[in-house]
């Protein structure tokens, strides 16, 4: 039975830096990709960031903001204990001149052993609020609170590289959790842990930064009923909505046609998350090579009956006639790209 084929790629389209307008790397052929670009029915508005593009693709009761950390929790190992969470990512603060800079992901290459000895050390200041860091991945722990949080603070995905001095953490109890993250961050400058890294060379982990407060939804309702996903408050989501979950295959080959199936795919965000220009293009080449050409073909078959690509700056449905709109010109992938 034909079915929904969603890809959704965080960074698909950028943006890029504005100096990468020129780079020849650029003109590399992307047939797969344009024609879904050109030829697609476009739809849905732009994600005011990678959170909310997640987000945007299910429905939540009740409708408050993204409850982020209970969802990632609940995706990092199928279970999420009852309570109100706390995004608590552990990053790097750097000053630059009289502004601070945040580093965090893939740039700390935090191990496990260091995480589990970082948060061991947090967790003994912390024990005297009643207040618990819990790691369960090495770049992403979270912070149980017993009573709801009114702090309002942007993911920290969506600042890595940028000055936080314009973003810190709002709302009624701001001022309160910014005392302790000044007091987190004194224990976090004078910890061995911190000090052998930056003898290696390394950033040091010297704060952590708050955010995606709330409890597990009521209600997810999900459109689709596999969802393959590395991304933890994705596969958090699905699992609410009732989906199948699991990580994602290497290509498209490697799932059976039949259900309505969304597929995230990190290899281009993470690409950009790193400046890493050269990945991000390689991350474009797998995906026309693994996924959109066998996705074309199986729309062509009749295996799908539609093909939809998300990104941030919204969505293209492509249905098996949408292939004969030879009015629409395929031009080059530069014309689509965010700059």
């Amino acid at each position: 039975m034909a079915a929904r084929l969603s890809l959704l790629v965080p960074g698909l389209l950028g943006p890029l830096p504005a100096a990468a307008r020129g780079w020849e790397a650029l003109a590399a052929p992307s047939p797969a990709l344009v024609a879904i670009l050109a030829r697609g029915r476009r739809g849905g508005g732009r994600a005011e960031n990678y959170y909310a593009l997640i987000d945007s693709l299910f429905e939540r009761t009740p409708a408050a903001p993204l409850p982020a950390a209970a969802l990632s929790l609940l995706g990092e190992h199928g279970q999420a204990e009852p309570g109100h969470w706390l995004r608590a990512d552990p990053v790097h603060l750097r000053a630059d001149r009289d502004r601070v800079v945040l580093f965090g992901g893939p740039r700390i290459q935090l191990d496990v052993a260091e995480a589990t000895a970082l948060v061991e050390e947090c967790n003994r200041f912390l024990a005297q609020d009643g207040l618990s860091l819990h790691a369960p991945h090495p770049n992403r722990w979270y912070l149980r609170c017993e009573q709801p949080t009114r702090l309002d603070a942007d993911p920290t995905v969506s600042l890595i590289g940028r000055y936080v001095d314009s973003h810190l953490p709002r709302g009624a109890d701001a001022r309160r959790w910014l005392s302790l993250l000044t007091e987190l961050q004194m224990l976090l400058h004078g910890s061995g842990i911190n000090l052998s890294r930056e003898g290696r060379g390394q950033p040091s982990v010297n704060s952590v930064w708050l955010w995606g407060e709330g409890a597990l939804p009521d209600t997810v309702r999900a459109s689709w009923s596999r969802v393959f996903a590395d991304e933890p408050v994705l596969r958090g989501l699905g699992r609410l909505g009732g989906a199948a979950v699991a990580a994602p295959p290497s290509q498209l080959g490697d799932i059976e046609p039949g259900d309505d199936t969304l597929v995230c795919l990190l290899g281009a965000h993470e690409a950009l998350l790193l400046d890493d220009l050269e990945r991000w293009r390689g991350a474009l080449d797998q995906l026309e090579r693994d996924w959109l050409t066998p996705a074309l073909a199986r729309l062509r078959r009749g295996e799908l009956d539609q093909l939809e690509l998300i990104a941030e700056s919204g969505g293209w449905r492509l249905r098996r006639g949408d292939l004969r709109r030879f009015w629409r010109r395929l031009g080059p992938l530069v014309n689509y790209l965010e700059f």
